[in-house]
């Protein structure tokens, strides 16, 4: 939030459309008038965004699972790039391919969310 509320621009991707899509409203609550014009949320269900056309320089880019390969995002300065990780949707090739959009990353910042595993009963050390 503090890079909104600075006016400086970043990436943030999410395997996960609805974590891309909380995170756009709520930087985009926060932001001015003129950086709201430069705020792009890409998901599946964003078809009128060209993401092979768009210019990327100063804009805030969110993106969601639809975007992993064929995007570079090119920017005339480097951006800090973000990843939250639910670990639901996409392989860890996919992650890794959606993380590298940006082709001229400053720092890249990762966070991966808790992932309940389920249990299996132990019953005996007999194969």
């Amino acid at each position: 939030m503090n890079k909104v509320k600075s006016s400086i621009p970043f990436i943030f991707a999410s395997d996960s459309r609805k974590i891309a899509s909380q995170f756009y409203a709520t930087c985009y609550k926060h932001a001015s008038e003129d950086e709201k014009k430069k705020m792009f949320l890409i998901t599946k269900n964003t078809k009128e965004i060209d993401v092979t056309k768009l210019d990327y320089n100063n804009a805030y880019i969110f993106i969601s699972p639809r975007v992993t390969c064929g995007v570079s995002i090119v920017t005339a300065s480097a951006l800090d790039s973000f990843i939250y990780i639910t670990g639901q949707s996409i392989n860890p090739i996919s992650l890794y391919q959606q993380s590298t959009r940006n082709r001229t990353m400053k720092h890249l910042y990762y966070f991966i969310g808790d992932h309940p595993t389920k249990k299996k009963d132990f019953k005996s050390y007999n194969v």
